[in-house]
């Protein structure tokens, strides 16, 4: 748990975020460590919250949507989906102490701590050595181990750059999101659809025809259910769900007969 992550969740302020939204921020900021990342499952988030699993996953969205977090989605070796890794967009500054390089505290007055290493002439004394050897050093002299400033190297280290991601399908067509919604059912939620499925098109992991293979299914649904929006369609992968298809093109209810 870092203290500073719930701090920052607690202090947040956005106008857009409500109670849930507040609630579900909390929930991970519980969950964060030292690096700002936490990845609970949805399951975990909705039992600790008391909230639905659909409701949980509307609300992750939200906060991705108000840049108060970050998703990233996680695989197995076997290719099955494990719990995302949600990073908590904390400002760098967020909770350093400032202090002013004249004053040792808040009032501005030198502090009466003794200084370490100073004796009573106030002349500089030698630190005890911790952890060193007792036998002289060959060749250097103490005086030229007190003495000696270490020069920079003249060429900085350089980090090894990762090689970028490979893809795994084709890239997506250039009017891929306009098929997707043309298609989609109920048209609420355009923008922060496009951003998912653009996020979705980005990382290379399913194929366009998948997605659209899925969409197909679900409009042609028969279990008289509303249709979800755009983005909790794709937050949630439907495309990988088998609905009940309609017969005939007619879609029938399904009732008991009392006996």
């Amino acid at each position: 748990m870092s203290l500073r992550a719930l701090t920052w969740a607690f202090d947040c302020d956005v106008e857009e975020l409500n109670t849930t939204l507040k609630f579900v921020l909390i929930t991970l900021a519980n969950y964060a460590g030292e690096d700002d990342e936490t990845y609970p499952r949805q399951a975990t988030i909705a039992k600790k919250t008391k909230l639905t699993r659909q409701t949980v996953n509307e609300a992750l969205g939200r906060l991705q949507e108000l840049g108060l977090i970050e998703m990233t989605r996680r695989t197995h070796n076997t290719g099955a989906f494990r719990s995302s890794v949600y990073r908590l967009l904390i400002p760098a500054d967020f909770g350093r102490v400032k202090f002013d390089d004249k004053a040792d505290n808040d009032n501005g007055r030198v502090s009466d701590r003794p200084t370490r290493h100073v004796n009573d002439n106030d002349k500089g004394s030698r630190p005890d050595r911790q952890g060193m050897s007792a036998s002289p050093t060959e060749v250097v002299g103490d005086d030229d181990n007190l003495n000696r400033i270490l020069e920079p190297s003249p060429e900085p280290s350089q980090e090894p750059q990762r090689a970028p991601k490979r893809r795994r399908v084709p890239e997506f067509p250039a009017d891929a999101f306009d098929q997707f919604w043309k298609l989609f059912p109920r048209k609420d939620g355009k923008g922060p659809a496009r951003k998912k499925f653009q996020k979705i098109a980005d990382e290379g992991l399913v194929a366009f025809e998948t997605i659209m293979d899925g969409l197909r299914l679900y409009v042609n649904k028969d279990d008289f259910r509303d249709w979800c929006w755009p983005i909790t369609w794709l937050n949630q992968e439907r495309w990988e769900d088998t609905p009940v298809q309609k017969k005939d093109g007619v879609a029938k209810p399904k009732r008991r007969v009392a006996i």
